[in-house]
């Protein structure tokens, strides 16, 4: 039987296509090599038929033996997602860093209960066409679902639809939005469970106010504290084992008990679970606090720092770039990295890395949904309204996930400048070590004095 590879790419270039066919003429007839683009696949999380999928290739995800990660781009989650699948089915996946940075996302979370086999609502994600292709079936008995913002929070742009025309309306007026739709829960409010140290320390139970399917008191919704030992095992059960998954010392999961079954469901996995906002201020801040003291107990346990000269070698994996000169500057507090062509438009943010007068310019268009804004200062006293995005880094060899300001460094002798978010306790500057773009043109001198 033939080994399948799978390639998994943000776009669908003639470039691409043809590096996967030199990649299966190289490998044989003993292998299959197949390619997907993330922002064609469709996740249908649902228990153990759970899917990963591309219809319009008629490509299954589980089917291969290995799945390889060469272009992500502004599709991290969606790549994220694909990883935690592969791990839960055991196909092989690289690169390995995509499923080991947690993501704090909606299809994130489901994709995480899957993966500890825990109960989460039926959850269908892709392009919106596919995704309304399975309203019938997830509606269900109660003709409606849950439509909302992957990365919402507080209730916002959350809604119960009950047709498909109403998801489509929905992602017409939000286009640069990613929505989720989940399988409608009957229920007579939830509980938040907020976790410290793993442990369910404190739990509230919210109830929608009338005509809402909101049980967020950000949305209108009561609250009571409720004590643990009034609370189902199960729900405590649970909570500490996705805060354990998803890899949050301090969560607020929000559990949901179906009316009827008691079966018991983990909604969200909340990273910044309102502990100084909202009410029960009092008892949120004890459990926060015995928290801080257990910690503090333990001391301290840092990783040694790293050592980096004024300028090292950078990756971006995400974006198939590697050893860019990068100068390391702790006077800067966010990290800066060349770009043209940027413009906003309604898919999202678009640019280049780079442009056709740096050796490393593709001419590749980056598109990205999330992205934010920030005022820049600088040397010369000017302040400039810059695009600012988070990607993974490596810089020797260690992984970080960090936010890049966009600009025109045309002008400056290194395309990317490393500031204080990268290196502040990760590295120790030393000023002696020589630099990295030295170093550069030292080993391509060799190299090229290696070809005819």
């Amino acid at each position: 039987m033939k080994k399948k590879v799978l390639l998994v790419n943000n776009d669908k270039s003639r470039e691409h296509e043809s590096f996967v066919e030199r990649i299966q003429s190289v490998l044989g007839s003993k292998f299959k090599v197949d390619s997907v683009c993330l922002s064609d696949l469709v996740f249908d999380v649902n228990g153990e038929k759970t899917r990963v999928f591309d219809p319009e290739r008629g490509l299954e995800v589980a089917d291969f033996d290995l799945v390889v990660f060469r272009y992500i781009g502004g599709y991290f989650d969606e790549a994220h997602a694909v990883a935690l699948f592969c791990r839960k089915l055991g196909i092989g996946c690289i690169d390995s860093y995509v499923g080991e940075s947690e993501t704090r996302d909606k299809l994130g979370d489901a994709m995480a209960c899957f993966a500890a086999d825990l109960l989460t609502p039926r959850t269908v994600y892709g392009p919106i066409e596919r995704v309304v292709e399975k309203f019938e079936e997830v509606a269900g008995e109660f003709g409606k679902v849950i439509f909302k913002n992957s990365h919402g929070a507080k209730g916002r742009l959350n809604f119960l639809a009950e047709s498909a025309g109403e998801l489509r309306k929905i992602q017409e007026e939000n286009p640069t939005k990613r929505f989720v739709m989940q399988e409608y829960i009957k229920n007579n409010g939830d509980l938040r469970v907020l976790v410290m140290g793993f442990k369910a320390k404190l739990v509230i139970e919210r109830t929608a106010a009338v005509g809402s399917h909101l049980n967020s008191t950000s949305q209108g919704g009561s609250m009571r504290l409720a004590p643990l030992g009034e609370v189902s095992k199960e729900a405590l059960r649970i909570s500490e084992r996705i805060s354990k998954a998803k890899k949050l010392e301090v969560a607020g999961i929000d559990v949901i008990i179906e009316e009827g079954t008691s079966r018991t469901y983990v909604l969200e996995v909340n990273q910044g679970p309102q502990i100084s906002s909202g009410g029960l201020l009092e008892e949120k801040a004890e459990v926060y606090a015995e928290l801080l003291r257990a910690l503090m107990k333990k001391g301290r346990r840092r990783r040694p720092r790293g050592r980096v000269g004024r300028s090292e070698l950078v990756d971006l994996p995400g974006f198939e770039l590697a050893g860019i000169p990068a100068r390391i500057d702790t006077g800067a507090a966010v990290s800066s990295i060349w770009a043209s062509g940027i413009s906003e438009t309604s898919k999202g943010l678009e640019f280049s890395f780079f442009d056709s007068s740096s050796e490393f310019y593709t001419g590749k268009r980056i598109n990205v949904q999330s992205f934010s804004r920030r005022a820049v200062q600088s040397s010369t006293g000017t302040v400039e309204v810059r695009y600012m995005i988070r990607v993974p880094v490596v810089l020797k060899d260690r992984k970080i996930m960090a936010s890049f300001t966009l600009a025109n460094r045309s002008t400056q002798s290194y395309p990317v400048l490393i500031g204080r978010n990268v290196i502040k306790n990760k590295f120790i500057v030393d000023v002696a070590k020589g630099k990295a773009k030295d170093r550069y043109k030292v080993l391509r001198k060799k190299l090229d004095g290696m070809v005819d």
